[in-house]
C-alpha cells in the first residue's frame, strides 16, 4: 500500500508549502540518520513526522488550493516502449490561466506513467517555491 503514497522528500516539500490536511500515513525521522520510514500512524514519542499524502491527496490539493490543473498522456511514437509527457496549467481564483507549462521534447519524456505524475508534482511545488519567494 505504500506505492500510494508520495514520497518522503515529497511529503517534507508539500508541508513546507503548506500542505495540512489528514493523513493515513506518516513519515517518522530514523533517529539520527536523516532517513524517513513509512508510518501508518504517530507513536506517542514520535518527535519529528511529516503527512504522507496519498498521490490523489496531493493532486486535489495542487488543484484545490493552488488552481493547479495538469494532464499527463500517453506520447504514441514509441510503439511498445510508450512515453509520458504531461502539461499543467496555473488558474487563479477567476479561472483565467496564468501559467501554462508543458513538458514537451524528447528530453521531458518520462518511461512511465508514475514517472510522469511525479515530475509532475515536482514542477509544480517548484511553480509554488518560486511564488512563494516573490
Amino acid at each position: 500500500m505504500k506505492h500510494l503514497f508520495i514520497p518522503s522528500e515529497l511529503a517534507i516539500w508539500a508541508e513546507e508549502l503548506g500542505f495540512k490536511e489528514d493523513c493515513l500515513g506518516y513519515y517518522n525521522e530514523v533517529a539520527h540518520t536523516g532517513k524517513w520510514a513509512f508510518e501508518r500512524m504517530i507513536w506517542e514519542n514520535a518527535t519529528n513526522y511529516v503527512p504522507a499524502p496519498l498521490y490523489q491527496q496531493i493532486t486535489d490539493w495542487l488543484r484545490q488550493e493552488h488552481g493547479i490543473e495538469f494532464e499527463i498522456f500517453r506520447m504514441r511514437d514509441f510503439g511498445q516502449d510508450a512515453r509520458y509527457n504531461y502539461a499543467f496549467t496555473k488558474l487563479d481564483k477567476n479561472a483565467k490561466v496564468v501559467a501554462y507549462y508543458p513538458r514537451m521534447g524528447r528530453s521531458q519524456k518520462t518511461k512511465s506513467y508514475d514517472e510522469a505524475l511525479i515530475d509532475l508534482i515536482i514542477s509544480s511545488f517548484q511553480l509554488l517555491e518560486k511564488q512563494k519567494n516573490e
